[in-house]
């Protein structure tokens, strides 16, 4: 499978670990804020938008900003059965989102992960 092949399916996520501000300059857990607005994964539209135009099927997912859990995560991976899962990290969260790469992996084997984020600049 070549990438852009209208074959290939990409899961683009924000892991379920949280409400973060995942800009790669600024990483920082929301919940001590006075005052937040929630902040679209920016980069991850990008990359998806990237990655439709290259004939890619795409989904995207905000977890924490769907206030969604690891569950609703492995039912995307088993019902959309991505070839690759695109993972947002911040430097704070990264343990647990890399959890993500690992329970893609369970799921299936095959499944290319990758992560980006500052940690990884």
């Amino acid at each position: 499978m070549t990438m852009g092949s209208a074959r290939e399916k990409v899961l683009c996520v924000v892991p379920p670990t949280g409400l973060f501000i995942r800009e790669d300059r600024c990483q920082t857990p929301i919940k001590h804020l006075k005052t937040v607005a929630l902040r679209p994964p920016i980069d991850l539209l990008y990359a998806t938008a990237s990655l439709e135009a290259a004939g890619c099927q795409c989904r995207l997912r905000d977890y924490p900003g769907e206030k969604e859990e690891w569950e609703n995560f492995r039912n995307d991976l088993r019902d959309f059965a991505p070839d690759i899962v695109l993972l947002s990290i911040t430097t704070p969260s990264l343990k647990d989102d890399l959890q993500a790469a690992t329970e893609a992996k369970a799921i299936d084997p095959r499944i290319l992960t990758v992560a980006k984020g500052a940690h990884f600049n």
